[in-house]
């Protein structure tokens, strides 16, 4: 019997899932990817490199393949190329969305004006192009927004100076969304979140129009109403005229104002009512786009009760849902299910232990499947420690680390510039959560010392008022600091007696309402946040607890604080000994009365060169100490080893 052919789409680490779905059914499969090197490249019966982006190249290849020896189904996992599947399906005869369909589910102003039309709840939106931010005022508006049929890319284009068009032009264009602020701002045509941002003004919209743009194929950005709230995951199969809900998620979206999915929990913990409603809307809006025979996902907001659909996709969830966490958690191989399709076939969808079709809710699945990621503070890797430990915690399914020795890291501003990710599967959801989380925990990416990147996101330090800011510090704090009401005090007194001084704003973080009364008179102003912090590891005593020798403002922060990934200080602290045993003499050496003097000069005695909130004379081992603890509260473990290493090379 002559083995049927499936042209795959992708040869990337996220499609050897697929690849080897379908020789599992005994395809052969014929790889397609722009990357030579693609790494599940060998896992493919054939490999051809064709850019994903060229569909007419792709369609010539797809109908040489069908004339010589024949070709069953076309078929991607994890990219965005789902218009350019059509367009071969419909270019071969193969089964699969239509060409329509999948365009309006890869456009988003295409998805968005369906939704409308069908009455779907879904964010209020505008288009935007280059001519948009460039043109005059009295031609904003002017421009069609005729829909394209340009498929989907997840490389960068760049763009020339966008020009100086009016922000009363701009607030034109918006119409009633001006009034809406915040707004989401994203490139029409890129997934993982690339190029999108949250802007809260007015003044905050060119840039992150301007960067969505750089993200866009076709030069389009969607402006989009905020919908607050909760956010999901789901995906199904969709075929006969009916919708199979195969999967439904929590999504863990962090660091505003860009949207960072940390992970995803599945099933989700949802009330029943919040699920019927995420499935119900999700369903309109497949049906709006006109899907009708294949895999499809969507991102749901839930807000007030109320389902919004964020977006829905002609394809299998990217990431590790659909390969991954959708069969740990309910036993269902969503790919081979969708490649079934693909083929022609009807796929049994037996879910959670059952002889029968089941919505995978969590009163149904067996398992809870949790994906967590780790990131990094910028740099370029240097060494990674901790794998083998994780993969070895106990529940821990997974461990796939994308930055090795070698890479440049940054804070990640979108879904592929995280460093790793953990998958764990238990039979409950604390047991899945806590195995991701602490396996993430054990990972340490070490950094190379003296590296520009890295010196410069350590000296942007923020105050506890601040902790928002992006990127925000490692550390956060989530009681108030001991001493920050006399530091705040500090610098309302200097406020009366120097005029050129940097000022704290009224949102210090204190618990003391006298503090913050004193602060009224300076609720306006701003705060340089490494001089909040100078002031109160200046006037601290540096106390010896549970081993450590810390300032007195962090004692109590000891077992709170936590860092981005989770660890609590006390945990932290533990960890970098463990990683660099040099660092004890560093945290837990107590200094001597005369290394630990500290002496205060007021503004009014201070020279030219004094900091502004005041001139801090403290000892030079000290403040060698002290550039310890600022690395550790901005850049967590990472920050604190790397001031060591700065220091040691």
């Amino acid at each position: 019997m002559t083995k049927k052919r499936v042209f795959m789409l992708g040869a990337g680490f996220m499609q050897g899932v697929a690849i080897r779905a379908a020789r599992a059914l005994g395809c052969t499969v014929i790889a397609a990817d722009g990357n030579p090197s693609a790494v599940c490249a060998g896992e493919a019966d054939e490999f051809v490199c064709i850019d994903l982006k060229d569909t007419a190249r792709l369609i010539d290849y797809a109908r040489y393949l069908q004339q010589n020896g024949g070709l069953d189904a076309v078929f991607t996992a994890a990219t965005d190329f789902s218009a350019a599947v059509a367009a071969i399906a419909a270019a071969c005869g193969l089964r699969g969305h239509t060409l329509e369909a999948a365009l309006n589910a890869t456009d988003k102003v295409r998805m968005r004006e369906c939704f409308r039309k069908a009455d779907v709840p879904s964010p209020a939106f505008i288009e935007l192009t280059a001519a948009d931010l460039a043109a005059p005022a009295d031609i904003i508006g002017a421009q069609s927004s005729a829909p394209t049929d340009s498929f989907v890319a997840a490389d960068n284009l760049p763009y020339g100076d966008a020009g100086a068009a009016t922000a009363d032009a701009l607030e034109r264009r918006l119409g009633e969304l001006a009034g809406r602020f915040p707004l989401v701002v994203k490139p029409v045509d890129n997934m993982g979140a690339r190029g999108c941002s949250l802007v809260k003004d007015l003044s905050g919209l060119r840039e992150a129009a301007e960067t969505a743009l750089r993200y866009s194929r076709s030069g389009r950005v969607i402006v989009e109403e905020y919908i607050e709230g909760s956010e999901f995951s789901i995906e199904g199969l969709i075929f006969g005229g009916r919708l199979y809900v195969t999967a439904l998620a929590d999504r863990h979206i962090f660091f505003p104002p860009y949207f960072i999915e940390m992970g995803h929990t599945i099933p989700s913990e949802c009330p029943q009512e919040i699920a019927d409603e995420v499935i119900s809307v999700f369903e309109r809006g497949v049906y709006a786009l006109g899907l009708t025979d294949g895999a499809v996902k969507g991102d749901i907001l839930v807000r007030g009760g109320k389902a919004f659909v964020g977006e829905i996709a002609a394809r299998l969830s990217g990431g590790y849902m659909s390969g991954w966490t959708v069969p740990y958690s309910s036993g269902l191989d969503i790919t081979a299910a969708a490649l079934t399709l693909a083929l022609g076939g009807s796929p049994r969808l037996h879910t959670c232990g059952k002889d029968h079709f089941v919505v995978p809710l969590k009163q149904n699945c067996p398992f809870v499947s949790a994906e967590r990621a780790w990131i990094s503070i910028p740099g370029q890797a240097a060494a990674v420690s901790g794998l083998e430990a994780a993969r070895a915690a106990p529940f821990v399914k997974d461990v796939f680390p994308r930055a090795g020795i070698g890479d440049a890291v940054v804070f990640p501003q979108n879904n592929v510039e995280k460093c790793g990710n953990v998958l764990s599967a238990a039979p409950s959801r604390l047991e899945a959560v806590q195995a991701s989380e602490t396996a993430c925990r054990k990972i340490v990416l070490r950094l190379k010392p003296h590296v520009a990147e890295t010196d410069a996101f350590l000296a942007e330090l923020h105050s506890p008022a601040k902790q928002q800011i992006f990127p925000p510090n490692f550390l956060q704090f989530t009681e108030p600091l001991a001493g920050a009401a006399a530091v705040a005090e500090v610098a309302a007194d200097a406020l009366t007696t120097a005029s050129a001084v940097a000022r704290i704003s009224a949102d210090v973080l204190t618990a003391d309402s006298a503090a913050d009364r004193k602060l009224q008179r300076v609720a306006d102003c701003s705060v340089d946040s490494s001089v909040f912090f100078d002031r109160l590891l200046a006037d601290s005593v540096y106390q010896e607890k549970e081993g450590f020798v810390l300032p007195d403002f962090l004692v109590a922060a000891l077992g709170t604080a936590r860092d981005l990934q989770g660890r609590l200080l006390r945990e932290l602290l533990c960890q970098a000994l463990a990683e660099e045993p040099g660092l004890a003499s560093i945290l837990c050496a107590s200094e001597s009365a005369e290394n630990s003097a500290v002496s205060v000069i007021s503004p009014a005695e201070a020279d030219g060169s004094a900091p502004v909130s005041g001139c801090i004379s403290i000892s030079s081992a000290m403040q060698r100490k002290n550039g310890y603890w600022k690395a550790l509260i901005r850049g967590g473990l990472q920050g604190l080893l790397y001031w060591y290493d700065c220091e040691k090379a």
